[in-house]
């Protein structure tokens, strides 16, 4: 087998039969070819990249069933083929406001039966993929059973509804009121320290973008959101963090704040190439000060990704 970088071959190594791993020395930085020779004659070839900081070029998926039982190979295979180095973990908490389950087998908040052990199987499994296992967390959210412990923090429109995700199923919480932070932050941490988790995919639901609270005050998202990122990250100064910026909200804000990509979920009317183009170009505007350290406020290095759902 043969490692190459631009046409040169930089290392090469005797595969044995059976032999599923394969160790080149170590490489500078960048992007690699490789190419193995069958005794039939038949070649093989795949690439691979070299990254001090995996995440300076994210490559993000993510994995949505928990249900007991479930085995982690064929994921984690799914990792390697497709060569991520990030899998965010969707909704596999038992609440919103209330992540950690009372018991490992657990039905969560959409009546779906979950198993905490298979999450950590998932995490166990990725990781020696080579992949970070990203915890979703929404960061304002709560249910019914919790509605009434954030009645001072939740969110009103002009007409003095409650701002809700779907009928009486979410409710909005100002995410930088300092209670719910705390509270917040110390469940992130508690998730952590029970499911191993590298770090966390940090949503919103694009809206509102302005609201009041129970007391009047009036909450700008906009800079709410940031003032969140902050807490999270002195609560988690370890922790990958990844920030959805819905159909670019806040990004203006948040491209700057504690976190280690700026992600971008993409909507209407962003809908063409050149919209995707425009969308990174302004978020890396947002964040100019580029340097190797993913984990500073000040000149923390920023990659820009476009989603999709």
């Amino acid at each position: 087998m043969e490692l190459d970088r631009l046409g040169a071959v930089v290392a090469s190594a005797r595969v044995r039969a059976g032999q599923r791993v394969v160790r080149f020395p170590p490489q500078p930085e960048g992007g690699y070819g490789v190419e193995l020779r069958l005794a039939s004659g038949r070649t093989w070839t795949g690439a691979a990249e070299v990254l001090a900081d995996p995440l300076r070029r994210p490559r993000y998926g993510f994995v949505s069933g928990f249900a007991p039982g479930r085995r982690a190979e064929a994921v984690a295979e799914n990792a390697r083929r497709f060569h991520l180095n990030a899998v965010q973990f969707y909704d596999w908490m038992y609440r919103h406001a209330r992540l950690l389950p009372p018991s490992d087998r657990f039905t969560d908040a959409l009546g779906r039966e979950l198993s905490l052990a298979t999450v950590r199987r998932l995490v166990r499994a990725l990781e020696a993929a080579g992949a970070q296992s990203l915890g979703y967390a929404a960061v304002y959210a709560t249910g019914t059973e919790d509605r009434e412990r954030w009645r001072d923090a939740l969110l009103y429109d002009g007409a003095g509804n409650a701002c809700k995700l779907g009928d009486d199923f979410l409710w909005i919480v100002d995410p930088s009121d300092r209670a719910w932070l705390r509270h917040f932050s110390a469940d992130l941490r508690a998730a952590v320290e029970a499911v191993g988790f590298a770090g966390f995919h940090l949503d919103q639901y694009g809206g509102p973008q302005r609201a009041r609270r129970a007391d009047g005050a009036v909450v700008d998202l906009a800079d709410a959101f940031p003032r969140m990122l902050a807490g999270v990250r002195r609560a988690l100064p370890d922790a990958t963090l990844i920030f959805n910026n819905v159909n670019d909200f806040p990004t203006w804000t948040t491209a700057a704040a504690p976190q280690d990509a700026v992600y971008i979920e993409v909507w209407e009317p962003h809908s063409s190439l050149g919209h995707l183009a425009e969308l990174v170009t302004r978020a890396r505007s947002f964040a100019p000060d580029i340097g190797p350290c993913s984990r500073c406020p000040s000149s923390g290095r920023v990659t820009c990704s476009a989603a999709s759902r």
